[in-house]
């Protein structure tokens, strides 16, 4: 049932929370709680304290309910463990897939392009499932492959990369048109002419990298962060910075008349020559 864990803490807390109210205020509780006053022998005994009340219903509750949340707990560890299981046979078996595919089919240009559509299908259906660190090993090995060179065997629109791990990751010479790295990081990386064009990178980081010769045309990279960047060699036309972060940054006077949304720009102590 979903949501059922919340929905139990939400029924414990609002009981808590009226056996709490009962036991302050004795004088307004309905008979049944037992908290008021009552007879024993026709004698008058004192109310039921706090402390009663929790020796017989709070401590055999929070018994069950630890007993219980760490069941729970137990539940979820084994569950991230299955699917993080799960994933690593995705990578793997797309890895094996993959390169029984570049190596065993023919050389002639109807193999090759078939081999090049079942390689991109299987792309497009291995992302989606991965976690962040997997989508950058997915990325940096169809790279190694060079099916993404500046004239890219496979291409990736629309594929999804966002919230990928790509710190350290290099890029040289390729091109990687219309995908989405949003929520991403390429922290430490090197990439060099390579081509973006249209692709996503809303709110990616790029702290300490080195970035020469790249296009960014009618790239989204609003809320991008980046920081000690040398940006004069990259191409921003049509781009749209909106809110991005160049602390510390190098840019052109001109590369900032092809952003759209410039003066939304978060420039701290960025140079611009």
């Amino acid at each position: 049932m979903k949501y059922k864990k919340e929905i139990i803490l939400a029924i414990l807390a609002v009981f808590i929370s009226i056996v709490l109210y009962f036991a302050y205020n004795p004088n307004n509780s309905p008979l049944w709680t037992g908290f008021g006053n009552y007879n024993k022998n026709n004698e008058i005994e004192r109310y039921k304290t706090l402390w009663d009340w929790l020796e017989l219903i709070v401590t055999p509750v929070a018994i069950g309910l630890s007993t219980w949340l760490y069941s729970e707990f137990e539940k979820e560890k084994i569950k991230k463990i299955e699917i993080d299981k799960s994933r690593e046979k995705i990578i793997e078996s797309f890895i094996s897939n993959l390169s029984e595919l570049m190596l065993n089919y023919e050389n002639s240009i109807s193999s090759e392009q078939k081999r090049l559509s079942i390689a991109r299908a299987r792309i497009n259906l291995a992302l989606p499932q991965l976690d962040s660190e997997r989508k950058g090993q997915l990325l940096q090995f169809i790279y190694e492959l060079k099916l993404i060179k500046i004239k890219p065997k496979i291409n990736l629109i629309g594929c999804d990369f966002n919230f990928a791990n790509l710190d350290n990751i290099v890029l040289q010479d390729t091109s990687i048109k219309g995908a989405h790295f949003k929520n991403s990081k390429f922290n430490n990386t090197y990439i060099k002419n390579a081509d973006f064009t249209s692709c996503d990178f809303e709110n990616t980081s790029f702290y300490n990298s080195i970035i020469e010769n790249v296009k960014f045309n009618y790239t989204n990279l609003a809320n991008t962060k980046f920081e000690n960047i040398d940006l004069t060699s990259i191409d921003f036309e049509g781009a749209d910075l909106a809110n991005a972060y160049l602390k510390g940054c190098t840019i052109k006077q001109d590369q900032l008349d092809g952003i759209l949304k410039k003066t939304n720009l978060k420039k701290d102590n960025t140079k611009i020559i």
